[in-house]
């Protein structure tokens, strides 16, 4: 786009569409190892991660909702980090996620 970023929607092991560990590891270690080959991989730029999937402040935003009535504000919130240069994304709700980056990036490139 215009400034120079790209985002990318990732998932951690055994969620989303991510598979589980063959080797059953989800430590912490094993977690921020993925993310360093995934920063390697994108050619070691420095990333702007941002985890707001169904977070308890848009819960609180949109009047007490459950986290199940939460995904058009994790919508929201993904979109505006898009467009303010997020480069890392963590979600739940992975394809809705694509679709609202797919949107974000096409009218930030606009």
């Amino acid at each position: 786009g215009r400034s120079g970023y790209h985002a990318v929607s990732i998932d951690t092991r055994g969620h989303g569409d991510s598979d589980w560990a063959a080797d059953g590891d989800y430590s912490t270690d094993a977690m921020v190892e993925d993310l360093a080959c995934l920063v390697e991989a994108l050619g070691n730029r420095r990333p702007v991660l941002v985890g707001a999937s169904r977070k308890g402040f848009i819960g609180e935003l949109l009047g007490g909702r459950g986290p199940g009535e939460r995904l058009f504000g994790t919508a929201a919130v993904l979109a505006l980090a898009v467009a303010r240069g997020a480069r890392l994304l963590r979600v739940h709700d992975v394809a809705a996620a694509r679709d609202v980056v797919a949107v974000a990036e096409a009218i930030a490139r606009a």
